[in-house]
């Protein structure tokens, strides 16, 4: 059973240079194929993975509920962003034109449930369940399930997901100390 998790926001500099880059390529690298599509029709919404090749759903949970839009959201983008916060560090520079995306990644940020995430997979250890991501800001608040149809989702999305409820905010965090720094 794994039970990882990082301070949900940098809290000052040494949380930024904690950021294991590698771990989170590693993630991003293990993920299911892209692109992940945010779809909403009516009050069901979900992410349509592998849009362009053999397209599925993903659905998100909160126990038995639909998860809430905000939460659906930044999961959906979390690919992405991921990528594109990876690539400003990588390139140690920030454009004016990748100040919009960044605000656009720190709203999501701010809307969805707040962490840490931590996965919980059952390939690591009997839970007597099914793998699942625990929200931890809230002792009461439902899990986080991600389902292909009737099957939860590979351990390598589920831990993608639960670590980017850390590791976006640490990102974030990174690339705005890189915009002070060059501006």
């Amino acid at each position: 059973m794994t039970n990882r998790g990082l301070p949900f926001r940098a809290r000052n500099e040494s949380d930024v240079e904690s950021l294991d880059l590698e771990a989170i390529s590693r993630r991003l690298a293990a993920v299911t194929a892209g692109p992940w599509v945010l779809v909403e029709s009516g009050s069901e919404r979900y992410i349509l993975l592998g849009a362009q090749t053999e397209p599925r759903p993903l659905y998100v949970r909160r126990e038995l509920e639909q998860a809430g839009r905000e939460d659906v959201a930044f999961i959906a983008h979390m690919p992405e962003d991921v990528g594109f916060l990876l690539s400003v560090l990588e390139s140690g520079t920030v454009s004016e034109s990748d100040v919009p995306r960044i605000s656009e990644i720190e709203v999501r940020v701010e809307a969805a449930t707040p962490g840490p995430w931590w996965d919980w997979l059952e390939s690591s250890g009997a839970l007597g369940g099914s793998s699942m991501i625990s929200v931890l800001s809230d002792e009461f608040a439902p899990d986080i399930y991600l389902w292909h149809g009737d099957r939860i989702a590979s351990d390598s999305d589920i831990e993608f997901v639960a670590h980017g409820r850390q590791d976006v905010p640490l990102l974030l965090a990174a690339v705005r100390s890189l915009l002070r720094t060059s501006a």
